[in-house]
């Protein structure tokens, strides 16, 4: 180990037989990285930004496979290696009361090459002047902050074709691009109610200033009196061009047209390759699985954030799960049993979710093709396997006759044990999703109005008919109308988690499950108040708290991407509350 201060001499402290070649050295600590370094290396400036330890040893792995740190102190430090093949960043953690750092070396056994010195304590250099000129490079990337503001604090290059290229992933709030948020498919049903979320939270952008546009296919119709003040992109997602350019202007991406199926991957591959991050309130599994599957790997190299499914799909299940893991313990299994409240007038959805459904259930074949290609092991399972309950039956917990959960949740909430157990070596969760459908007469109505839908979904001209009519097929659930103001006003949700598990000190595979817990997730109407709400407060989140994200990019789930964040708080602040029973 090495003490050192800002008088810190780099280059005398290196041991002849050193096979590391330290190129930079700075402390991390807010948000932004700054690289000051002198031409000697004597008095290191430092500035800082505040890394995950967890995430820089996956860097160290994915360039020399099986190499391993030990990661000891109290904060974030980056020094930065060269070697023949690699130059990277190594993260150290140092003490964030004094100058004074403790950097534990990085010993990555490569072939020794001999090392001279040019000029009185001047830079180190090798002997290999490709390897140098590469080397350097990197350097005065660094020193320019390029490279950091555009895609976060890793570099990571290679002349070696087994190593690829790892780019850090940054939600940046002070880059040139004009807008923190862009909201595409502003003027459409789901759309408008999100502007108007937007509106009403501007003032928890960042710095207290939400820099924000509306954008869609038809200015006309987002030239709205009561949004003079906010500008107008028009993009559609037939021309890519309108896209690339609406996406350059962007720090993040309110993806709200739909069904997404058709119209979702145009804007993700817009944003993946213009550097914007992606959010989309789809309930879509097909579609979600299908943009990990296609899109997670170039998204991780471009530094972008691709987040589906942050509306009422799925953010109070997947949010609600996570929140649910508070037992002390294990947690080994949840099954969540969803309800809903209407006033007086009763309550409906817009169409465009019943066209989802019935493009979605048509093509179900698809998904299971789809699963396939991923070639995922099995979770493993922890404790007692759940039993999984019927097609129909009366739930004791919510005392409704109750049918299991055909939307995006279940997908979701595997996707996301799955995403914490290889990256976090969490325990997955199983999980079983109900929803409560009320007494014997809606059973009557759903078995009726199901075999029809069935019947239907199957044909072409059936699901015409169906597309044609939602309001008769359906028995008014959906209409093309959508829901009033006094609808959506008087209705409400509610999410019931049971979970159980192990206490502390028990051992899951021996013995039952001996830890209960239940939590509560409700909030206002699902569709139109709640999503918006869900879809708003997760981009707040990334905005104002960019290194509680991953430091990869990639296609995430709500609990993936948001499970060191606050944005639990920040939804029950605004109406979807969050407690345990």
């Amino acid at each position: 180990m090495f003490f050192y201060n800002e008088e810190f001499d780099l280059t005398g402290h290196l041991p002849d037989d050193s096979e590391g070649f330290y190129m930079l050295c700075y402390q991390l600590s807010q948000v932004w990285v700054h690289y000051v370094v002198s031409g000697n290396f004597r008095g290191l400036s430092m500035e800082s930004i505040l890394l995950d330890v967890t995430e820089i040893q996956e860097v160290i792995q994915a360039v020399i496979p099986g190499q391993r740190t030990t990661l000891a102190l109290e904060r974030d430090q980056i020094m930065q290696i060269e070697s023949e093949n690699h130059c990277y960043h190594a993260g150290r953690i140092i003490s964030s009361t004094s100058l004074k750092m403790w950097m534990d070396i990085v010993d990555l056994q490569l072939q020794k090459k001999e090392m001279r010195r040019e000029g009185d304590g001047g830079l180190l250099k090798r002997s290999f002047p490709r390897t140098l000129e590469r080397c350097q490079k990197c350097t005065q990337s660094a020193l320019r902050c390029q490279s950091v503001r555009e895609t976060g604090a890793g570099i990571i290059s290679s002349n070696s074709s087994t190593v690829a290229a790892v780019t850090m992933a940054r939600v940046e709030t002070s880059s040139s691009r004009p807008y923190h948020l862009i909201i595409f498919g502003a003027s459409g049903f789901t759309g408008q109610f999100v502007v108007e979320e937007v509106a009403r939270v501007a003032s928890e952008g960042p710095n207290g200033n939400l820099k924000w546009a509306v954008a869609g296919r038809s200015k006309q119709k987002l030239e709205k009196p009561e949004l003079r003040s906010v500008d107008v992109i028009v993009a559609d997602v037939g021309e890519p061009g309108s896209l690339a350019a609406m996406c350059k202007q962007a720090v993040i991406v309110l993806n709200c047209v739909g069904p997404y199926r058709f119209f979702g991957e145009q804007m993700v591959k817009a944003c993946v390759e213009n550097g914007a991050h992606q959010i989309d309130i789809s309930g879509e599994p097909q579609f979600l699985e299908g943009m990990q599957l296609n899109y997670d790997s170039q998204a991780a190299e471009q530094g972008v954030y691709v987040i589906g499914s942050c509306g009422f799909d799925s953010i109070p299940a997947d949010m609600g799960v996570l929140f649910t893991r508070t037992i002390q313990g294990t947690l080994t299994a949840v099954e969540s049993f969803l309800t809903f409240g209407t006033g007086e007038d009763g309550g409906c959805l817009h169409d465009g979710t019943w066209q989802s459904a019935v493009h979605g259930f048509s093509e179900g074949h698809e998904l299971q093709t789809l699963r396939r290609k991923f070639n995922h092991k099995p979770l493993p399972t922890v404790g007692s396997k759940i039993k999984r309950r019927g097609n129909l039956f009366f739930s004791n917990e919510v005392q409704q006759y109750s049918v299991p959960f055909l939307g995006s949740d279940p997908s979701v909430v595997k996707r996301t044990q799955r995403f914490l157990l290889e990256e976090h070596q969490d325990k997955p969760v199983q999980y079983g999703a109900y929803v409560g459908i009320g007494g014997i007469g809606n059973v009557f109505k759903m078995l009726f109005g199901g075999l029809i839908f069935w019947l239907f979904v199957k044909f072409s001209f059936g699901r015409k008919l169906l597309l044609k009519h939602p309001e008769f097929f359906s028995f008014g659930v959906f209409s093309m109308d959508g829901p009033t103001r006094k609808q959506m006003k008087d209705s409400t949700f509610q999410f019931e988690f049971f979970g159980e598990g192990y206490t502390e000190g028990q051992d899951p595979s021996q013995g039952k499950p001996n830890g209960k817990i239940r939590t509560l997730v409700k909030g206002p109407e699902c569709a139109y108040v709640a999503t918006p709400i869900a879809m708003v407060q997760s981009a707040l989140t990334m905005l104002n708290e960019p290194t509680a994200l991953p430091k990869k990019g990639g296609v995430y789930t709500p609990a993936a991407l948001f499970a060191k964040t606050t944005l639990t708080d920040r939804l029950h602040k605004h109406g979807i509350e969050f407690t345990v029973l």
